[in-house]
């Protein structure tokens, strides 16, 4: 008897909710992986959800890089994960994508969102240990100054009840404010 997993494997889809910065579902939106074998999903629901086949051979915590397709408003864009770098979660947990304009303030007091500036800057620096320049392209592609960045990344590290985010800030820090 032989048992064949990979027709199983490619069938495995990646279930994606997406929302705005207050957690409003958006409905309507379409995203597209950028991986070559990755699905364009069906427009989300009202709840927002909706799913995309990654990639064959993709396993969880391999990168799901996504892009925007369609957004209710032409000017919205991945707020988080900053610049559609997600990756594939275990099962049943899905990637959560928020949508939002760039410049709207009520981005700098999403810790969602703040939360993925502060991942991003950590990459970044490892990568190039330039952390004017490395706020500069978050503040760019979000539409805010590095200092407004900043900031929101210090408020999370003071006001957030939440322990994984507080320790993201703290380290985000301890590396672009050493003492």
């Amino acid at each position: 008897m032989c048992i064949c997993l990979i027709p199983f494997a490619r069938s495995q889809s990646v279930q994606i909710q997406v929302s705005d910065y207050h957690e409003r579902p958006i409905p309507g939106a379409i995203l597209s992986g950028k991986a070559a074998g990755t699905s364009t999903s069906k427009p989300t629901d009202l709840a927002g959800k909706t799913q995309i086949i990654p990639p064959p051979g993709a396993q969880p915590g391999d990168p799901l890089p996504l892009t925007l397709v369609k957004a209710p408003s032409p000017k919205m864009i991945i707020m988080s994960p900053f610049e559609g770098h997600a990756t594939i979660p275990k099962s049943p947990w899905f990637v959560e994508v928020i949508l939002g304009e760039p410049g709207d303030t009520w981005a700098l007091k999403d810790e969602r969102v703040v939360s993925t500036w502060a991942l991003t800057l950590l990459d970044l620096y490892k990568v190039e240990q330039a952390p004017e320049a490395n706020l500069s392209r978050v503040a760019s592609v979000s539409g805010f100054t590095s200092e407004q960045i900043d900031h929101a990344i210090h408020t999370v590290y003071d006001n957030t009840e939440n322990a994984n985010r507080r320790a993201l800030a703290r380290e985000y820090l301890r590396v672009y404010h050493p003492r």
